[in-house]
């Protein structure tokens, strides 16, 4: 089963959009996954987890709110250290180093994902 595109009235990340454009150095968002998602029933039955490509995805979402206009070139390293559970809260911290975004998605201090981004030149 294809976990679907995420979309604002299932996943809360949205919900820290803005209609001001932001261009800020750093950016924190804080977002957990609604537990009766039903990716959470198909990944994996009797022991759930968040797929990583929905922790992609929230990285993506958060740093769309502080570089609106950025355009992603390449995802250059992902690396998932912890799984992620149902009732999870997610904290989603962002640095930006002109082109480049790092990006570490911890749970209760822990780290479970860490990735690179790099964007389009000219389109910080």
């Amino acid at each position: 089963m294809s976990p679907g595109p995420l979309n604002s009235e299932r996943h809360p990340v949205a919900a820290y959009a803005t209609s001001a454009p932001l261009e800020v150095d750093a950016i924190v968002v804080s977002t957990m996954p609604a537990p009766t998602d039903v990716v959470f029933a198909g990944h994996y039955p009797g022991f759930p987890l968040l797929p990583g490509a929905y922790l992609v995805e929230f990285v993506l979402r958060a740093a769309a709110l502080a570089r609106p206009e950025a355009v992603l070139a390449e995802l250059v390293t992902c690396r998932f250290h912890g799984p992620v559970a149902p009732g999870d809260r997610l904290r989603i911290e962002l640095s930006f180093m002109g082109i480049h975004c790092a990006a570490v998605v911890t749970v209760e201090g822990s780290p479970v994902a860490r990735l690179r981004l790099r964007y389009q030149e000219g389109r910080r």
